[in-house]
């Protein structure tokens, strides 16, 4: 309620970004935001509109991935109800974005988004399964029951994510009771998309065909998951990995490379994320 002239850095750095932190908002989410405002604001006084430029800093954000790890997925597993499971499940195997599976069409177990749903503006392609064609047909039904109860397809978009980010802040609070999570790392549901880049980029040692996968607009953004400090610990977090990562010590005696198999879903009874089928 301000005139824009009378805006000063003290409005963005003591106003607006407290208020949407408060909101829950991520500093990345908040960071674009701002740069936008900052664009504007150059505008502005390029067209003598204000009578100086307004400087305020953005948020630190941390790029390290922060995955879900095979021990913490199982233990997630054993509470929250079955279709939670699923969805769960789905997020870990595709690697999408929170809001997606509530998106986009489906046909002949291709599942679509079209530039105008996709964060990155460009068409993204799917080949799913059976199963993970089956848990697609779900989140469609609870977007469905929200556009039943008078919201419109946009807000039940939105009220479909916020309903599985709150199921995961409810059930990962219920492991840090019993100990079963770490009370310092951070976990929300963008962690299963961390641990999908992290197990097809070590399995598959292709970074383009992972940044493929996950629709990253650039490549840039999927060289994060080879660059993990802990990267030759990752056959703790993932026992299904080791065969797949690189050992350090020197030998005497040659090895052959691990040749991969398609991995078993958590749900069957074992590792990985086979059940998005690569070929496509």
């Amino acid at each position: 309620n301000k005139d824009i002239q009378s805006i000063t850095y003290k409005d963005m750095e003591e106003k607006f970004i407290p208020y949407y932190k408060n909101k829950g908002y991520t500093n990345s989410g908040i960071n674009i935001s701002c740069r936008t405002i900052k664009v504007f604001f150059s505008y502005l006084i390029k067209e003598k509109l204000i009578p100086e430029k307004i400087y305020f800093g953005l948020l630190p954000v941390d790029n390290e991935p922060c995955y879900i790890n095979r021990a913490e997925i199982e233990a997630l597993h054993e509470i929250v109800d079955n279709r939670m499971k699923r969805f769960f499940y789905f997020y870990e195997m595709t690697g999408c974005r929170g809001s997606d599976p509530f998106k986009g069409t489906i046909e002949n177990n291709v599942w679509r988004l079209s530039p105008d749903e996709a964060k990155t503006k460009h068409w993204h392609y799917y080949k799913l399964t059976d199963e993970l064609a089956y848990i697609w047909l779900e989140f469609q039904d609870l977007k469905q029951s929200y556009i039943d109860n008078g919201k419109s397809e946009k807000r039940a978009i939105k009220t479909g994510y916020q309903f599985m980010q709150k199921n995961m802040y409810r059930a990962i609070k219920e492991l840090r009771k019993a100990n079963l999570v770490s009370q310092t790392k951070k976990l929300t549901l963008k962690s299963f998309r961390h641990t999908f880049g992290i197990i097809d980029v070590t399995m598959y040692k292709d970074i383009w065909s992972t940044s493929k996968k996950m629709n990253h607009a650039e490549i840039g953004v999927t060289q994060q998951y080879l660059d993990l400090q802990n990267y030759f610990d990752l056959s703790k977090e993932f026992p299904e990995l080791k065969p797949y990562l690189v050992d350090t010590k020197p030998k005497f005696q040659g090895e052959g490379i691990p040749q991969h198999g398609n991995a078993v879903s958590p749900l069957w009874g074992g590792g990985g994320h086979a059940l998005v089928d690569t070929k496509a």
